[in-house]
Order: structure tokens, then C-alpha cells, then sequence
């Protein structure tokens, strides 16, 4: 067994990060494999998040979880709302049977720095900017391209942060076709090892206020909402 972290949120509502270090034939014992999935990692990932539903709420019916029109996996009769991530050798899910849930977990990495463009808002990168002890900002305002590549470079913490709250939140919005850099907004975060956040989601003419949570545990993130 490899539970590495439980949260009983709610009576309702549950969440659970596997460390997965059991083989195949292990969840085979207790979900069966949904579909074809060629890549090792991958199988063993989907196999370990199915797992998880039913380690949160044994009585979940893993059997009836079908593929909504935007590919998320749903119960069709909302008796359980759930989603699932994987990262590395770790899964991660949340049920609830009362509300719509999202989950994301991350492993942090340098690489992000190079997509910043694709997920982030210019008023996220001025926050980080904001947030950044190795610049201040109220001095000047034009940083040349080596200062802004090392403010990113040392916020590495902060933009997995906002990636896996951005990843989160469009699953739990769960029907696709979501820019990350303009419906998905992150107004304010702590940088500390857990807490809230506040953040919008911009669709048509509605604005969504949301606050995900967050929790870092060394070089993994989690965020849920």
C-alpha cells in the first residue's frame, strides 16, 4: 500500500494521492482496464487513478464512468462527481457526491519556463514579477531579457502553481475549449506550502469566482477545487 496523502474534505467529498509503486496485476485486482493504452506508465497511471475512486468511496461505480462529449469521464447520473491526474510515478484523485470537483498534481520542473506564453496572463506575470525577491518593481518597471529569464527561472514554485490550478480548474470546468492565458485568471496566491487562491473563469458573459486549494509536498504540487 502507498497511500501518500488523504484529505476527508467534506462528509461528501474526498481526495488522495497514490504513490504508485505496485505493478500492473496489483489494480488489476481491483478496477479492470477501461480501455486500450499502449504505453506502460500510461496504463499503469490510468489503472492506479480508477483505483483511487474506489479507495475514497468503495461503493463508487467504476463500471458506469463514460466519456462526455468534451472527452472528460463523467457519471452520467451525477450520484459522484470526480477527476483524476497523474504525474510521474503518482496519482491523484478527488470524488465528491455533491459538487463538481477538479484535481491536478504536478512535479516541479524547469521546462515550464519555456510555455509561461501559453498559460499565463500578463497580469499573472506581472504578479510573479510582484512576488519575486529578486526584483522590485517599484524601482523599475523595464527588466532586459536576462533579468526577466532569471525572475522566472527562480519562480519555477509559482508558475507550476498556476499551471496545476489552471489544469484543475478546466477539468473542472469539463467541457474543452478553454484558453488557459485569457478565461482562465489567477487573481492572488500565498507562497507558502498550502492555502487558497483566487481565481476567475471567463466564459462568454460570465465570470466564475473560484478558490482552489493548494498543498506542495517537496517537488509535487497539488491543487483541487
Amino acid at each position: 500500500m502507498a497511500l501518500f496523502y488523504y484529505k476527508e474534505v467534506s462528509e461528501d467529498t474526498k481526495l488522495a494521492i497514490w504513490k504508485i509503486e505496485e505493478s500492473e496485476n496489483y489494480f488489476l485486482q481491483f478496477v479492470s482496464q477501461q480501455y486500450p493504452i499502449s504505453h506502460p506508465q500510461k496504463r499503469l497511471q490510468h489503472l492506479a487513478g480508477r483505483f483511487l475512486l474506489q479507495y475514497l468511496f468503495p461503493d463508487f461505480p467504476i463500471h458506469n464512468i463514460q466519456l462526455a462529449a468534451s472527452g472528460k469521464p463523467i457519471i452520467e447520473d451525477n450520484s459522484y462527481h470526480f477527476s483524476i491526474s497523474h504525474t510521474g510515478s503518482f496519482a491523484a484523485a478527488v470524488v465528491s457526491k455533491s459538487q463538481v470537483v477538479g484535481i491536478d498534481i504536478e512535479q516541479k520542473r524547469a521546462t515550464i519556463v519555456k510555455v509561461i506564453n501559453r498559460f499565463l496572463h500578463q497580469d499573472e506575470i506581472q504578479l510573479i514579477k510582484l512576488y519575486s525577491n529578486s526584483v522590485n518593481t517599484q524601482q523599475s518597471t523595464h527588466l532586459n531579457f536576462i533579468e526577466e529569464a532569471d525572475i522566472f527561472t527562480n519562480n519555477i514554485e509559482s508558475l507550476i502553481l498556476l499551471w496545476s490550478a489552471k489544469e484543475a480548474i478546466y477539468k473542472w470546468w469539463g467541457k474543452g475549449n478553454v484558453e488557459f492565458n485569457e478565461m482562465i485568471r489567477i487573481d492572488s496566491w500565498q507562497q507558502q506550502i498550502e492555502g487558497k487562491m483566487k481565481a476567475q473563469f471567463l466564459f462568454e458573459n460570465s465570470i466564475f469566482h473560484l478558490n482552489p486549494n493548494f498543498h506542495f509536498f517537496e517537488d509535487l504540487c497539488l491543487v483541487w477545487l
